[in-house]
């Protein structure tokens, strides 16, 4: 009896394909690890605004807090618009608590913020979210379906 399996390495035209529609779409700045690095780079500035008290290093949480977001938020659409991974709700909730952050500041500068108000608020924020991760998912499904075509 001859094993059937193929050789070690060998791999059919088939899978190797599909294996490549699973990889991250790379940054702009291939190789450099730029999104990383500011990940990195902020969770260092925030490490150190609590080492040395937040209220003493504000400006160092303020900027490792960006860094974070930035560096995350670059690499979240990456994926989610190149079809490798969904991350429509993490979008859409990063949206709408951007969205909900400035209409309570803006509210809050110019008269006080009534507590009647969050209910509203609340209510836009769930629209807002629900259409939001409709129209992200919708978007990722396309991108997803154009991927695996164009690596058939």
């Amino acid at each position: 009896m001859s094993d059937a399996r193929p050789p070690a390495g060998f791999a059919p035209a088939r899978t190797q394909r599909s294996q490549r529609a699973l990889e991250r779409p790379r940054a702009p700045w291939h190789p450099l690890p730029l999104a990383e690095l500011v990940i990195v780079a902020g969770g260092a500035a925030i490490l150190f605004a609590f080492v040395n008290g937040v209220p003493n290093s504000r400006a160092a949480l303020f900027v490792g807090l960006g860094g974070v977001l930035g560096g995350t938020l670059e690499v979240t659409l990456r994926e989610h618009l190149g079809g490798y991974r969904s991350h429509a709700l993490l979008l859409a909730v990063l949206v709408v608590v951007v969205m909900h952050t400035a209409i309570v500041l803006v509210v809050s500068s110019f008269a006080s913020f009534p507590r009647a108000a969050n209910l509203l608020l609340v209510a836009l924020d769930l629209a807002v979210g629900f259409v939001l991760f409709r129209l992200l998912r919708a978007r990722y499904a396309e991108a997803r379906r154009r991927l695996l075509l164009a690596n058939r």
